[in-house]
């Protein structure tokens, strides 16, 4: 992706609206058929609840928006759907689904039916259904599927490159780090990942997300426990009734063995979100910690039922269930 200087932006806005179609059918023309299109049809499986916070996305968690949130939908709704696009007209049938990432057995297992029973009716498959592995990628080929869709804006470098072109203003900067800081601590890349963030909370110290981004960070990998907890009261403050700060400050405090205030934030956490497992999961230790084990053992269930639970986060609420929060 090549460099778009601000002037050359400036330079098409200001173009009169007839050349700027005259260009873009140029474009158009010069790579594709100019008298075909292909008309697709796309449908929701797995509606809200993304854990992603994507400021552009209804989808994510951690905005109230007018929508109802859904678990993976039956399989016959989706051929149902598909039969109606096709008789409309469409030739490729595009699903969607709400998700961080796939996660193998029954979500998989039934993506791939949905994808075999849509190419059963002559239509193109595509999905959306957020981070893949190789695996998964290759099990979703070999069931018929045509295109992949996923956001390009995960990359760091692609970030990169917005932020030296646009990145102009304190608030769009602020907002650019805070986003590519995600990207670099999602990889795992924790230096890159701080220096962003913690230069994105200097253009902006008052943004509480990413004081609750960078402070949940810290206590994953236990690292300045004292100052991601200053910053998560800062960003309780600020956002007093954001379920994602809410978790974190209840788990900082459990971190520090003040197990009474953890209980209060993560039970309120939990109301707020009880479809969530990393909140389901953080409520039931605190429970066992303060010895209702009865009840912890019901917030750990919970999380088993849950579609976005991940594989790791399974085997360690099974061991829990079998043996308790010490030995575990």
């Amino acid at each position: 992706m090549s460099k778009v200087s601000l002037n050359k932006i400036k330079n098409i806005l200001s173009k009169p609206l007839d050349d700027l179609i005259f260009q873009a059918q140029t474009v158009h023309k010069k790579n594709f058929k100019s008298s075909s299109f292909q008309l697709a049809s796309l449908i929701s499986i797995k509606t809200g609840s993304c854990p992603e916070d994507c400021k552009y996305c209804p989808q994510s968690a951690h905005y109230n928006v007018d929508l109802k949130k859904e678990r993976l939908i039956e399989i016959s709704k989706v051929e149902k759907a598909a039969k109606v696009a096709k008789s409309n007209g469409a030739d490729r049938f595009c699903m969607g689904a709400a998700w961080k990432k796939l996660r193998d057995g029954e979500d998989l297992n039934c993506v791939i039916q949905m994808i075999k029973i849509v190419k059963s009716l002559g239509l193109e498959a595509c999905v959306t259904l957020g981070s893949i592995t190789k695996s998964q990628a290759i099990a979703l080929k070999q069931a018929g599927l045509d295109a992949y869709n996923h956001n390009i804006d995960t990359s760091p470098e692609y970030y990169s490159k917005i932020i030296e072109t646009l990145g102009e203003t304190p608030e769009i900067k602020a907002d650019l780090l805070y986003r590519r800081g995600g990207t670099y601590e999602r990889m795992q890349n924790y230096k890159k990942a701080d220096e962003d963030l913690i230069h994105s909370l200097k253009l902006n110290p008052d943004d509480a997300y990413v004081l609750n981004y960078l402070a949940y960070s810290w206590l994953e990998r236990d690292f300045k426990i004292k100052e991601a907890i200053k910053m998560l009261e800062k960003a309780y403050a600020l956002e007093d009734e954001d379920p994602y700060i809410i978790d974190s400050i209840g788990w900082a405090y459990y971190l520090i063995n003040d197990f009474i205030k953890a209980e209060r934030f993560l039970k309120r956490a939990v109301e707020l979100m009880p479809d969530d497992p990393i909140v389901n999961d953080h409520y039931g230790d605190i429970l066992w910690k303060l010895n209702r084990k009865i009840q912890a053992r019901y917030f750990w269930t919970n999380v088993l039922k849950m579609e976005d639970a991940e594989v790791k986060m399974l085997e360690k609420i099974n061991t829990k269930l079998v043996v308790g929060l010490e030995e575990s």
